[in-house]
């Protein structure tokens, strides 16, 4: 006796499963429990992003009181290079270096803190080993952003002004790198 199934066979669920998605007008659907506006924003926007933040700090090293203190704070980094988690060095201490680079800046703390957490998280260092041992904590610094190796970094001056870099050769002045962070355990690179 054969037992006739009421349920399609796999192959006629799939096919009417995939009629079904390509028919939509709707846009494709961000992960489950993920806002749409939540998905990763395009490449351009989150170098905007990184500029904008990389800009704030490079007229806040305009202030010699700020700048010895981001030094200190860089030497005292337990990681090989130096490095510091950008937001976190932002919102450390009560946000005492938020605020400073938001004053010297002529921003808003509020809107500072909003650019830094909406961005993608930076680190800052200085990654070329001659200009950590020859910055002094002082106004003669570049602050430069790039989104991956290669690409053309976007530095600025303490006076805010736009400099494109070499990305094979690094400038005589001293950079401080704002670069995507990747999690790495102290001593490594």
């Amino acid at each position: 006796m054969t037992h006739k199934s009421r349920y399609l066979p796999a192959p006629a669920v799939v096919t009417a499963l995939a009629a079904l998605t390509a028919c939509t007008d709707r846009p494709p659907a961000t992960a489950p429990g993920r806002p749409e506006s939540a998905a990763s924003p395009p490449a351009a926007e989150l170098q905007a992003q990184s500029e904008a933040l990389a800009q704030h700090l490079a007229r806040a090293l305009a202030h010699p009181g700020f700048a010895a203190s981001l030094k200190a704070q860089l030497d005292a980094s337990p990681f090989r290079e130096h490095k510091l988690h950008f937001q976190r060095f932002l919102t450390a201490a009560g946000g005492r270096a938020r605020d400073e680079v938001a004053q010297h800046a002529g921003v808003a703390a509020a809107e500072l803190d909003r650019e830094a957490q909406a961005a993608i998280p930076l680190e800052i260092y200085l990654p070329v080993p001659g200009h950590r041992s020859a910055w002094r904590g002082d106004a003669n610094v570049l602050v430069a952003t790039a989104l991956r190796d290669h690409d053309v970094p976007v530095a600025f001056d303490p006076a805010g002004h736009r400099i494109l870099l070499d990305p094979d050769q690094p400038p005589a002045t001293p950079v401080i790198r704002l670069p995507r962070h990747l999690r790495r355990r102290p001593g490594s690179t």
